[in-house]
């Protein structure tokens, strides 16, 4: 076939003004195509070069008429000059964008398909239709797309994530690890992508709460290559460290943080990790030394104030955490934990009022915080306003599940299920209650709480007599699953058998409790015991005055 040197002139205007205007549509507006020219002695056959010129006119014209101010017009040149170019990736890519901003799936997917076909077609290309297939319904399509992409590019680690994210979303837990196990076959001698890989198995333990273990070995694998190549820049050892400190491998973490101490002394957030493997480590003293060193050092800084405040909250200093908190917020308001680890104090003081103020400036910066919102689930509880608390745990539902699945565990549905029974919403109660236990069987707390709650209705007894049954047996010194187990069986009609479940819980309370001393009472009016039942009432009534309590004194 005849071949010719690539030499040409168009429309009045030399192949080196052409090539610039070409290469320079980066700099015009709605506009980040670049492209690449053959070099000017590069053979092409007749159809290429032929082609070629149409490319090079087609995008002049568009560069023209995008001046002009007329995008449609200039993007359909584009689209030509791509169709006529289609190993040209940037320019496919920026015309694939604008059919995406417009809605165009088919001419967007069309443009990508015929540069990803292309030879040597770049992971990058190859992700980005893989991208549009997904989004657009197509997850077989999209799956063999991404496993193109790591193909060509196999240190495109977003390109494994989404294959991850695919699995995920079709429960197919095994492939999304299989696909993210790839990337530790990489040859890279970058510390930097063994890091940024180590960050998607910590995603992927999160997305996964069911699969950490097996996350947390993709991580230290991560890790352990980021370690062998020996990074010196202090961001990557303060990484380095911080993926450490989630394996729990406290000593490596320490070690990297002194590195990273070593070359920037007064850096807030190097010193704000070494204080958080010391707090883990229970060395409180040496972490409050640290950080009153740096908050004077660095005065101006929030970490050292907000994590002086934590340790302040370890040791049931709430006061001085309140007013640590308060100094890290005034230092710097973007900061969203100290709002939270601030209404934290004021809940241990049971001031909820307090608390959702200080949530509500929280909230003003970061509406979408799940632990914000969750926390004002809470405040609005401890305010007995229980239909605010539940409309807050629900949207911090809704937030968890589009960001963080990982929170919603049984420790959170646990947590809706008291509050809506507190509320006396009994029956959605029991479905939030039942949801913690299927994420959890064995939460003791749950258990018992469930249990407790159909022995005072009354019904599925014996199942209840169960539940708390193994609630004790995780606790058997807990004093409220004693008296729960003791109610049980009254409820049941074994007053005998109850009795020494109430006696040991009343024995073991670490104060008072009204309840308790009500269910002795009367367990032991049941037992014909009466005047040690009215002394079991009287007690009740010196903690809490009831009515109820109070006729059962007086009727004896």
């Amino acid at each position: 076939m005849p071949t010719r040197l690539f030499r040409v002139w168009v429309t009045g205007l030399s192949l080196t003004g052409l090539v610039l205007v070409w290469a320079s549509c980066q700099s015009h507006r709605n506009s980040k195509a670049t492209a690449s020219i053959q070099p000017a002695d590069t053979e092409l056959s007749d159809e290429d070069f032929e082609n070629r010129v149409k490319a090079l006119a087609a995008f002049s014209t568009g560069v023209v008429l995008q001046e002009r101010e007329e995008p449609d017009a200039a993007y359909a040149q584009f689209a030509r000059a791509a169709e006529n170019d289609p190993a040209n990736e940037a320019l496919a890519t920026e015309v694939a964008r604008h059919y995406l901003q417009k809605n165009q799936t088919a001419s967007a997917l069309a443009v990508l398909q015929r540069t990803a076909s292309q030879p040597d077609a770049s992971g990058v290309i190859q992700a980005l239709l893989a991208d549009t297939l997904w989004q657009s319904g197509q997850g077989d399509a999209a799956i063999k797309a991404y496993q193109s992409a790591v193909q060509a590019t196999p240190t495109l680690l977003a390109a494994y994530q989404q294959l991850a994210v695919i699995f995920l979303n079709r429960a197919q837990t095994n492939q999304a690890l299989g696909a993210l196990d790839q990337s530790l076959s990489v040859a890279s001698d970058d510390p930097t992508y063994w890091l940024n890989d180590g960050d998607l198995f910590s995603w992927f333990g999160r997305a996964a709460p069911t699969e950490k273990a097996a996350a947390h070995a993709g991580l230290r694998k991560a890790l352990d290559q980021a370690a062998s190549l020996k990074p010196k820049e202090p961001a990557e050892l303060l990484r380095l460290g911080r993926g450490f400190l989630e394996l729990g491998e406290n000593s490596k973490a320490e070690a990297l943080f002194e590195q990273a101490q070593d070359l920037l002394p007064k850096n807030p957030a190097v010193a704000a990790s070494m204080a958080e493997v010391l707090i883990r480590d229970g060395r409180l003293k040496e972490a409050r030394e640290h950080l009153e060193l740096l908050s004077r050092a660095n005065p101006t800084s929030h970490f050292p104030w907000y994590f002086l405040g934590v340790l302040d909250l370890e040791e049931k200093h709430e006061v001085e955490a309140e007013r640590m908190f308060e100094r890290a917020v005034q230092l710097n308001p973007d900061f969203e934990p100290a709002y939270s680890d601030w209404a934290v104090a004021y809940l241990n003081r049971n001031e909820p009022a307090r608390a959702l103020t200080v949530l509500q400036r929280g909230l003003d910066r970061f509406p979408t915080s799940f632990r914000l919102v969750y926390l004002k689930a809470m405040a609005e509880a401890r305010n007995k306003d229980y239909d605010k608390s539940f409309a807050a745990f629900k949207l911090a539902e809704s937030i968890a599940r589009d960001s963080s699945p990982e929170l919603l565990d049984y420790r959170f549905y646990f947590q809706v299920g008291a509050t809506l029974e507190q509320g006396g919403r009994e029956a959605e109660s029991v479905q939030y209650l039942e949801k913690a236990l299927e994420l959890k069987p064995d939460f003791d707390e749950a258990l018992n709480h469930l249990g407790y709650m159909w022995a005072e209705q009354g019904k599925n007894l014996d199942r209840a007599h169960e539940m708390i049954q193994r609630a004790v047996e995780a606790e058997p010194e807990n004093p409220a699953y004693l008296d729960s187990l003791g109610w049980v069986l009254f409820k049941q009609g074994k007053a005998a058998e109850a009795l020494p479940w109430l006696e040991k819980a009343a024995k073991l309370l670490p104060e008072p409790d009204a309840t308790v001393y009500d269910h002795l009472g009367d367990v032991l009016q049941a037992l014909g015991r009466k005047s040690e039942a009215k002394q079991a009432w009287e007690k009740s009534l010196a903690v809490e005055a009831s009515e109820v309590v109070k006729k059962k004194v007086e009727a004896e």
